[in-house]
């Protein structure tokens, strides 16, 4: 179903644009916290997870509403392939898999983590996977969804990722347990996404990447995430050395361990994009 607008962001002055990327990354950036809200008054536990799937269901297609129509001056409810969001959010999700494994394997090995205790919460984990999807969806639509991905189609590609990256670490910084080291940390990470997003095409793989990442940090290897503590986690462990390796109160993103992985993937995702996203100021109308 489309519906034909005036104008699309192409034939949009550069103030217009700038006034839409602020007021839509506003909207997402403090959407969650009503959402949360809301959620907390479901009495079960299985009623919050369904609610906070399908409320991050309906964040992603708000999402695609808004960019495809201020993208082709047509309000549309088009939306990629299911094979294709599956794919890339799949192998998102690998990637965060092995990039937390690697990092916590390489913090065993410098006898910075050792494992004391092991105990499944099969119920905790669930929620811990249905609070970070919204989290996930929000950041991932207002830093490579809205900032890189319009900022890159009106000017320059570069300069979207260093904006969206560099904001996507200073977000962070009134978190309470945060460090320079942390923002450090964070926004080498959001590089990390960014590139993910440039090499992919849409936002499936960074969100799979962003979302698998928080859950393994707080709710299986016991980390602070982005500075906020853990709450239970399945592996009951010591953290233990300098903070340069142990990421201090901010977490493993703090680490230098963490650094060198983000920095690495990101070279790799750039050297290996396929040039897809953008090419002439011309989007490929991937969500």
């Amino acid at each position: 179903m489309e519906l034909k607008i005036v104008r699309n962001i192409y034939q949009l002055k550069t103030w217009e644009v700038i006034i839409f990327i602020i007021i839509s990354s506003a909207i997402f950036t403090y959407i969650d916290t009503p959402i949360y809200q809301l959620v907390h008054f479901i009495p079960s536990y299985w009623g919050r997870i369904i609610c906070e799937f399908i409320l991050g269901g309906v964040l992603l297609e708000l999402y695609l509403l808004l960019a495809n129509t201020i993208e082709t001056g047509h309000v549309t409810l088009g939306h990629s392939s299911m094979s294709h969001i599956f794919r890339n959010l799949s192998i998102g999700i690998l990637i965060g898999i092995i990039c937390i494994c690697s990092i916590i394997l390489s913090l065993m090995v410098f006898k910075c983590y050792t494992i004391e205790g092991f105990s499944f919460h099969g119920m905790s984990l669930l929620l811990s996977l249905a609070f970070y999807l919204i989290g996930a969806c929000c950041e991932e639509i207002v830093f490579r969804g809205i900032i890189l991905r319009f900022i890159g189609i009106k000017w320059n590609t570069v300069v979207a990722l260093v904006i969206s990256s560099v904001l996507f670490g200073l977000i962070h910084i009134f978190n309470s347990g945060m460090t320079w080291m942390g923002i450090v940390g964070i926004t080498l990470v959001g590089f990390m996404l960014g590139a993910s997003y440039l090499y992919s095409g849409s936002i499936w793989m960074p969100l799979g990447i962003h979302w698998i990442w928080n859950v393994l940090e707080d709710s299986v290897f016991g980390s602070a995430v982005s500075g906020s503590s853990a709450d239970t986690s399945m592996i009951q462990a010591q953290f233990q050395g300098s903070d340069l390796m142990i990421g201090g109160s901010c977490g493993i993103e703090a680490s230098i361990v963490t650094m060198v992985f983000a920095t690495i993937i990101t070279i790799y995702f750039l050297l290996h994009s396929r040039e897809t996203f953008i090419s002439n100021n011309k989007c490929q109308n991937k969500v």
